[in-house]
């Protein structure tokens, strides 16, 4: 009797409130995706990753959740270090991760889950040398300017918050959040070299003399394409000449309906959204290429609502030490003592 009894009470709905307080478990290291790039710079990372993880453990402890962790090395998507031309690359990307997983028991079920078995859309990673989370750019020149068919750009749409010198945070959430995911939190912070960025402004001019040469191939491959992309061509015509080099030197803001197609005019700073591309003066090239550059720090949490997890995001977000990432940057592996 006594056992049955102990089974069916363990087998009611979980009590968020012991949850709430209920330590956690840590969880790994799993080993995420590597792809063909030279052992000697795996290790290397790995030993940048394992710091991270270290330093992030001593400031954070789950409670009322798993926390999986896992490092990720070389390309994703299975590109090859031989191929795309990344031997020349100044930094190379890699990142750790850390998922916020359920514990001790499911919600619907009651029953035990001390392992970490269920996804919460609450996660923590810090990417190195990589901007993914922000924007889709790389550490390389990536595109060919021949290829007319690559603008070797991206677009920010909103412009980050700048916390300190080196440190800026990015609000990552759409316009139409509250449509989708009204308890959503999800912002990233990028960490670099004082007063620099990896990224920069398109300025105006290249934006048009590049999309004037694409609209003027698309006419010679199309002739009944011309009625359409014709005002579009003689708006450029006219800002070019009508526009002196400075105006024309500025950052171009552009309605993202017309991104790379057409072309009316452009947006006043913080109407449009913002084209940037990759900083290649932004690199320390002297330095080996495992060696961080920069850092993003993603953090997400889609159940607010939830105190376990509206505190297990919290805290992981106050556990991560800036100052020591700033002291990484720069630096070749094992280079930088830590203090407590």
């Amino acid at each position: 009797m006594f056992l049955f009894t102990g089974i069916h009470s363990f087998a009611q709905p979980c009590d968020p409130r012991e949850l709430a307080v209920r330590p956690g478990k840590w969880k790994g290291p799993g080993l995420g995706s590597t792809s063909d790039i030279p052992t000697a710079i795996v290790q290397k990372e790995k030993v940048v990753l394992a710091q991270l993880h270290n330093r992030f453990k001593e400031f954070y402890n789950p409670v009322g959740l798993v926390a999986s962790y896992s490092y990720a090395v070389g390309f994703s998507n299975g590109r090859s270090y031989n191929l795309e031309g990344s031997k020349n690359w100044p930094a190379l990307p890699y990142h750790y991760s850390c998922y916020f997983l359920e514990y001790w028991c499911d919600p619907n079920t009651g029953k035990e889950r001390v392992n970490g078995e269920g996804e919460t859309g609450t996660f923590l990673k810090i990417y190195i040398n990589d901007m993914r989370p922000i924007i889709p750019i790389e550490p390389h020149e990536m595109y060919d300017k021949e290829d007319i068919t690559q603008p070797g750009w991206t677009v920010l749409y909103a412009q980050p918050e700048k916390l300190a010198d080196g440190y800026y945070r990015f609000d990552l959430l759409p316009h139409d959040r509250h449509s989708f995911y009204p308890n959503d939190s999800y912002e990233a912070w990028l960490i670099t070299y004082d007063d620099k960025l990896p990224y920069m402004p398109v300025p105006i001019k290249e934006y048009l003399l590049w999309l004037q040469k694409k609209l003027k191939e698309k006419v010679k491959e199309n002739e009944t394409m011309r009625n359409y992309y014709s005002p579009s061509l003689d708006n450029i015509a006219r800002y070019l000449s009508e526009n002196d080099e400075e105006t024309l030197s500025q950052p171009a803001y552009i309605n993202d309906g017309e991104l790379n197609n057409t072309f009316t005019t452009f947006k006043k700073e913080g109407e449009g959204i913002f084209i940037v591309k990759p900083n290649l003066d932004y690199y320390n090239r002297k330095l080996s290429q495992s060696a961080p550059q920069f850092f993003v720090v993603e953090t997400r949490c889609r159940r607010l609502e939830d105190e376990v997890y509206r505190n297990g995001i919290t805290d992981a977000r106050k556990a991560i030490d800036i100052d020591m990432l700033k002291a990484m940057l720069g630096k070749e592996v094992g280079s930088v003592t830590v203090s407590k």
